[in-house]
């Protein structure tokens, strides 16, 4: 899915996104592929939650980080 490779490659670099979920959204919001960031902020915000529940990322926090 589109919203896992955003995921994946940003946490290449890094290993937290700070801003919880909405942190997240915004970030693909602004920097995900051209179809991702046409999307409202409500339906990336239920990708990035179905993120969560698939274990790519794990919520710690006000943090979000990988859980590679």
């Amino acid at each position: 899915e589109p919203i896992q490779k955003v995921i994946t490659d940003y946490f290449n670099g890094k290993s937290q996104i700070t801003g919880g979920r909405y942190g997240c959204v915004q970030f693909v919001k602004l920097n995900g592929p051209k179809p991702l960031r046409k999307c409202s902020l409500g339906k990336l915000s239920m990708y990035v939650q179905e993120a969560i529940n698939k274990g790519i990322i794990r919520y710690h926090k006000t943090l979000l980080v990988s859980n590679s």
